[in-house]
């Protein structure tokens, strides 16, 4: 009889602990970050960051859920009525120490980095800070960092080109309309490869700024960074996130100097054609 009410107790003791252990954790996130995080055909959430909230949820047997609401309303939900969640986020200091007073960071989980992207026909001069193009396109819809970045980090008078999509801004630099734009290198790469059979070709500057990606989240919930963090110092973990990392990255337009480098043989093949021809 005691054996049975200790199996009993044993019982019921596991079956608490996996309960907590089986909890579903809202992460949030903007709907539009191309291909970090967005919706597939299907309606579901898809891209890196889902790809690797599935790893953690292996690892740690809590369900991360990607839920793309934008990463203001989760603050919001988090703050404010308390729930119990995660935001994805980029490591600036503005996220620190601002917008995100006393909430505790991930180590990071990916690589963010701004760029300037033009047209091949636009002269490359300008690819820094300390030049800059007379026309920008910037997403400029709310809670889009790249502009208030830029606005931060240049005296140049500018002229900023507001547009509601990646795609929309680089079809404002194809067109002649906007010097350049400058975005999310993932999600600028992801919109040229997926809507533009363009014959002029796109010109990526070099990275101006760069960051790392986290969760994030208060301090009543500091347990779950606690546990995502212990995942991330697995050496295999980093092995994943680079793996994944490559699997997302689109293909990236030509840099300056290849750009360069390319239209130079193209003049020696067009000489050494017409060579061949004449002899």
């Amino acid at each position: 009889m005691i054996f049975r009410y200790v199996f009993l107790a044993l019982f019921i003791i596991i079956n608490s602990l996996t309960a907590v252990r089986s909890e579903t954790i809202p992460v949030y996130g903007s709907p539009e970050l191309y291909p970090i995080h967005f919706f597939g055909d299907d309606g579901n959430a898809v891209g890196y960051w889902v790809d690797v909230l599935d790893e953690l949820s292996r690892r740690t047997d809590i369900k991360f859920e990607q839920k793309l609401i934008g990463v203001r309303d989760g603050r919001d939900k988090i703050v404010n009525n308390g729930e119990r969640a995660l935001l994805g986020v980029i490591l600036t200091s503005s996220a620190k120490f601002d917008r995100y007073r006393g909430f505790d960071f991930s180590e990071p989980l990916g690589e963010f980095n701004l760029r300037f992207y033009s047209s091949s026909n636009v002269n490359l001069s300008w690819m820094d800070l300390n030049n800059l193009p007379n026309r920008i396109a910037v997403i400029g819809r709310r809670g889009a960092f790249a502009k208030g970045w830029l606005e931060r980090n240049s005296d140049d008078q500018i002229e900023f080109l507001e547009v509601d999509s990646f795609e929309d801004g680089l079809s404002k630099v194809l067109t002649n309309e906007a010097d350049a734009f400058f975005g999310a290198e993932w999600a600028t790469r992801f919109a040229y490869n997926n809507y533009f059979k363009s014959e002029t070709g796109l010109i990526e500057g070099p990275v101006v700024f760069t960051s790392g990606m986290a969760l994030a989240t208060n301090s009543p919930n500091r347990d779950l960074i606690f546990g995502v963090n212990q995942v991330s110092s697995q050496p295999d973990f980093q092995a994943y996130l680079l793996k994944t990392y490559l699997k997302w990255l689109p293909i990236k337009p030509l840099s300056p100097s290849e750009y360069i480098l390319q239209k130079q043989n193209n003049i020696n093949n067009n000489i050494v054609t017409i060579v061949g021809l004449s002899i």
